[in-house]
């Protein structure tokens, strides 16, 4: 599976990020940078997150869109997917986005020139794992079916290896 791309803008009061491709697990630890650098910036006030392009999305990449909707709640931000492809606008009903995001038809309107993300940030296999666990956490607490599906990979995180003696 090819790896996504991540792009992004800048404007005076608002973000956009484009995903576009495959977006994955691969892709999450320079997604959740960004989403955490944007949180910091006090002059934007809404994020559009454009999926026209998106092919895939896997649960880590839906988890980390929940974890940054609700940081920007206590920011006063607000968080809006853009003009989600077929694929997206699935996966978001079926996960239950559609009930936590503004999910609005149009793609966001970009005044500066788009920027593409830097990827493969050296990260240890311990900042992975936090990561996906997280992310699945915050898609358990959308629902009950949700806690079903992906209690078992929150699960997995949760074994500690057994000590040797």
């Amino acid at each position: 599976m090819t790896r996504g791309s991540i792009n992004y803008s800048l404007a005076e009061t608002y973000a956009v990020i484009k995903l576009s491709g495959k977006v994955t697990w691969e892709v999450s630890i320079e997604l959740n940078t960004l989403f955490q650098c944007l949180l910091g910036e006090e002059n934007i006030k809404t994020t559009f997150i454009d999926c026209a392009d998106t092919e895939y999305m896997d649960s880590t990449m839906l988890g980390i869109l929940v974890h940054f909707k609700r940081k920007s709640e206590n920011e006063h931000t607000q968080v809006v997917l853009s003009a989600p492809s077929e694929v997206c606008l699935n996966l978001f009903n079926d996960v239950g986005l559609n009930k936590v995001f503004d999910i609005q038809v149009d793609r966001p309107k970009i005044e500066t020139e788009l920027r593409e993300l830097p990827l493969g940030k050296e990260v240890t296999t311990a900042d992975i794992e936090y990561l996906i666990k997280k992310a699945h956490e915050e898609l358990m607490s959308l629902s009950e079916k949700n806690r079903a599906i992906f209690s078992p990979v929150v699960n997995i995180f949760n074994i500690k290896p057994k000590s040797r003696r």
